[in-house]
């Protein structure tokens, strides 16, 4: 049974037998150049069935220099919006000449200062990719998995660590850019950063099911693997869903996993991370939110043998939000080298549905 997500304020009903609609294609296209931005504008932000939702926009559009060996923060205030965060999205305009000097995080107030990773020293040597740059969990690439090129934007990067990590928390509070120059030679300036904030307007009602396949596969050696899950009887919207793999190898950094919904979509879980190191992914769950100290699978401290317990994947598992989960999951493993091989030994998936309904309160009878 893999740990719950963190569901704050969120009732646990059976939801199986409703029919409940999946999400509309919400991606854009890779790297679009995105419309003029809009102060104060609203994206319009899919929800589960029977909740509406509000969408707040907030801005900082103080030029602040980066300089070289030192950190900024900027701090943008949200106040009055339901306690439910149900999604956030963050831009960014900054100019600088060297990206992968740059660590990037995202502190939202609740819980105490919860730092998100949006980069760390990703970029390369190209100028400039972070200059209009939305981080969003449903877009396509991840910021570790993209082609850089000099003075090319990024228009839609998936951020290191989850956006959903913020998710059914208050949003009400401090939040704060930090933004890290690691390096010497190179300066920039944030030009100005923003934060669309949706909430639920209604009380989510939330099923969770578990399902599992524990047949040993052999994982070819180079090659890929192929395991599947059919998960059936669940509701038909999915809110979270996190996976655990339990994986022997004795190069780690060998592989990469990927998970793929019945409709297609798929995230990238870890690519060929890890280095020499036995085992890591040996009990290992895949979550937007994590329990500390667990961050981003690219930014974990890898010891030989020593299993990483909860890990941000590569790519969100915030992208799966809103599919209709039942039918078949597979979980991909290639092994990019030889002569190092393993077993798939076991992997499961918890599965998160829901949707808003009126809450219902007793009438006094005189």
């Amino acid at each position: 049974m893999l740990p719950a997500a963190c569901l704050r304020n969120s009732l646990l009903i059976a939801a199986a037998g409703l029919a409940l609609l999946g999400r509309p294609p919400q991606l854009a296209a890779a790297n679009t150049p995105p419309p003029e931005r809009r102060p104060a504008a609203a994206t319009t932000v899919d929800a589960p069935p029977g909740c509406t939702v509000t969408t707040t926009h907030y801005q900082d559009v103080t030029p602040v220099a980066i300089p070289d060996l030192n950190t900024i923060t900027r701090t943008l205030t949200v106040s009055g919006l339901s306690y439910d965060l149900w999604k956030v999205t963050a831009y960014t305009a900054i100019s600088h000449t060297w990206n992968a000097d740059l660590d990037i995080y995202l502190n939202s107030p609740y819980p105490a200062d919860l730092t998100g990773t949006l980069t760390t020293q990703n970029g390369g040597s190209a100028d400039n990719v972070f200059s209009a740059t939305t981080w969003d969990d449903d877009q396509t690439l991840g910021v570790t998995e993209v082609a850089f090129t000099n003075n090319v934007p990024q228009y839609y990067l998936v951020p290191e660590g989850a956006m959903g990590n913020y998710r059914f928390h208050s949003p009400n509070g401090n939040w704060q850019l930090v933004v890290r120059d690691n390096a010497g030679g190179d300066t920039g300036t944030l030009n100005r950063w923003e934060l669309e904030i949706t909430t639920l307007n209604e009380l989510l009602i939330v099923d969770d099911r578990s399902y599992s396949n524990s047949v040993d596969t052999p994982i070819a050696n180079p090659g890929t693997t192929t395991s599947n899950i059919v998960v059936s009887n669940a509701g038909h919207y999915l809110t979270n869903v996190t996976a655990q793999t339990v994986i022997s190898h004795s190069a780690s950094g060998d592989l990469t996993l990927m998970l793929t919904a019945p409709d297609g979509l798929t995230t990238t879980l870890t690519n060929n991370r890890g280095g020499p190191f036995d085992n890591l992914y040996n009990g290992t769950t895949w979550t937007d939110s994590p329990i500390p100290p667990g961050g981003p699978v690219t930014d974990a401290d890898y010891s030989n043998n020593v299993v990483l317990a909860q890990v941000q994947p590569e790519g969100a598992m915030g992208r799966f939000v809103g599919v209709d989960p039942n039918g078949t999951w597979t979980l991909t493993i290639k092994d990019n080298n030889s002569p190092n091989s393993g077993v798939l030994k076991d992997w499961s998936l918890g599965i998160y549905t829901g949707y808003c309904a009126p809450v219902y309160l007793p009438v006094a009878v005189r």
